[in-house]
Parts: C-alpha cells; structure tokens; sequence
C-alpha cells in the first residue's frame, strides 16, 4: 500500500508528490546577542506587517491570538513572493491600550512609510510633546526582509525580538544641599526630575524617524523640604547609540522650580562610557548590549562641598563620574 502523495497537475501550495506544503512564522522572544530570552507573557499583542519586496506596498496584517503568541508557531498563507516581515510586539493586550499606534493600511502603506508611533499630546509651552500615558507599555521589534516563499516546499520564517524601551529608576540623594536655599526657605521648592529626547516614532527598519517630536517624559515632581533622597521611575523609548548626535540626545534633567537649578545628564553618553574595573573593557559597546537592559539604576549623589563636591553620579552601582559644581547652572553654594 502506498501511502505517497499522487503527482499531477496542482496549484500553488502543492509540491511535486501531490502533497500540501506549509509556510509559517516561528517567532523567538529573545532582547540580545547571547540570546536572552524574553517570555512570551510579556508580549499581549503581536502585529507582523507583511511587504511585498518588489513593489515595497503593505500585502498583510497579521495579528496573533494569545495562544500563537505563546507557542510562538504561526501558520500563514502567502503566495509565492518576495516579502518583507516588520514585526512589532506589545507588552499590553492591545496596541493603542498600551499607547502605541501606526499608519498601516492595507494595500497602500509602503515600507518607507510605515511607523510606529508612541500617541502623545501637546505641544507645552517649552516645544515638547508628552506620552498620553507616562506609563506606556514596552516595545518590542523584529524583521526579516527580503524572505522568499516558494509555494513549493514548507517553509519557516524566523522573528527575533528586541527591547525597544527602558525604565530609568533615579534616585537622587544628598537632597539637602541641593543650592537653592531661598528656594527652599519658603517650603516651596520643587524637585522636577524629567527625560527628554527626539524619538517617538519608528521606522520599518527600527530607526528612530528623523522627524520625530522632542518628548518629554516626567512621571512626578517631588517636594524638597525634610527629605534627603528622592526616588522616580521614569519610562522611556530606546537609548539608541546611532541616534545620538546634535539636538536628539536623551537627557535626564533635575531641576528646582522654574530652573532655579538645572543638571542635565547625558543618559547614553554616561551608559557608553561605563567600563569592567578589571578588564578595563567597555560594558554596553554596542546597541545590542544596551538594548538587552530592562532598567537602569541612576544614582546621583549632591554632596555638601562645593569645592570638592558637586554631583557624583552612579549608573546600576557603577561610579561613572562627576559633575563639578561649575557644570551646574546656576550653582549657589549652600551653606550648612
């Protein structure tokens, strides 16, 4: 008995022995080179964006059920093709709910097109734009391009996650001698600890889009008398090496009042220069190592001497540098 496929004449999804043929998506949670994973509970929603190579115009939306997002094995049906799969995951049930939305539309959207854009509202009266929720939800990106299905053999496409967003916890300490005294005289001052950066929206390839609004990421102020130390979470997109020249550096501010006084903290420049006490080699070399951390720890740290103080600054328990009292402006010495 033969239990062979009967060869003839068959359409498209067929092979040569009569038998049907599968194509698929396999999608692998990982954030970094060595392979990290990440679990699939922090996916909710998963939307691949399907393009057809040639002509370069959006073919498909897929969207994932819980179960395919779990098991990581989705089942599609594409005629033979170039295409180019753009993939973006969402840690919330659904991508507008985690504060995400994009431009797609079937049939006419082209790869050059596509972004990916965080909503957001605005602008304020200094220019900035700010997420429509502080807490938004993370991001993820994956993508194979130019993949060609056959129709004549079964077939695996591989989409491999990386993180596309951070939670910077800060802690600033030693709030005491923060120099402000008349400030905080009255029991008025206000700590404001905020990030800025151009980014926002994303492009098919990952990149930041060049036209992306300056945001504005504060989660709280924190109200300066009879506290030492303040701690504040705040979330924001990729600290991204190759998008960190000019205006589109991502700075962390904290400030007093109405910029009674300013630190602004270069967050990629500080994380770029960190090295091994003992190899001497830098820690976070590439993009891939950076975007492999979920959060990083910013300590910054006033110290009462104006001479030999200033801020010293710590990033995940590693003293990075200093900030010497003439890089703060205005610096008003405090006296004890």
């Amino acid at each position: 008995m033969s239990t062979g496929c009967v060869k003839q004449e068959l359409p498209e999804g067929w092979d040569g022995r009569g038998c049907p043929v599968s194509f698929g998506l396999q999608l692998e949670y990982k954030i970094d080179i060595d392979g990290e994973n990440v679990a699939p509970e922090e996916m909710g929603d998963i939307r691949i964006f399907v393009f057809d190579s040639e002509t370069g115009i959006l073919y498909d939306i897929i969207e994932l059920t819980d179960d395919q997002i779990t098991t990581g094995r989705i089942p599609a049906d594409l005629p033979p093709g170039k295409y180019d799969f753009v993939a973006w995951g969402f840690s919330d049930d659904d991508m507008a709910a985690g504060g995400f939305d994009d431009n797609a539309v079937v049939g006419r959207t082209t790869l050059d097109d596509f972004r990916v854009t965080l909503k957001t509202e605005g602008p304020n009266a200094e220019g900035y734009y700010t997420p429509q929720d502080a807490d938004f939800g993370n991001l993820f990106y994956a993508s194979n391009q130019g993949y060609e299905v056959t129709g004549s053999e079964d077939q695996t496409v591989s989409l491999t996650f990386v993180r596309n967003s951070h939670m910077l916890l800060v802690r600033v300490s030693g709030v005491q001698y923060i120099p402000t005294p008349e400030t905080r005289a009255d029991e008025g001052g206000v700590l404001r600890i905020y990030v800025t950066g151009r980014d926002g929206s994303f492009m098919y390839d990952d990149a930041i889009d060049p036209a992306s609004r300056v945001l504005y990421y504060e989660p709280e102020a924190h109200h300066l008398p009879k506290m030492d130390s303040v701690y504040s979470d705040v979330k924001v997109l990729r600290l991204d090496k190759n998008y960190h020249t000019g205006t589109n550096k991502m700075e962390l501010v904290v400030g007093e009042g109405e910029k009674d006084f300013e630190l602004r903290i270069d967050v990629l420049e500080w994380i770029s220069r960190m090295t091994d006490p003992d190899s001497g080699e830098l820690l976070y070399p590439t993009q891939a190592d950076i975007s492999r951390e979920k959060e990083f720890l910013i300590h910054l740290e006033f110290k009462p001497d104006t001479v030999n103080g200033g801020v010293v600054v710590t990033v995940n328990d590693w003293v990075i540098g200093y900030y010497r009292p003439s890089e703060i402006i205005p610096w008003i010495p405090v006296e004890d």
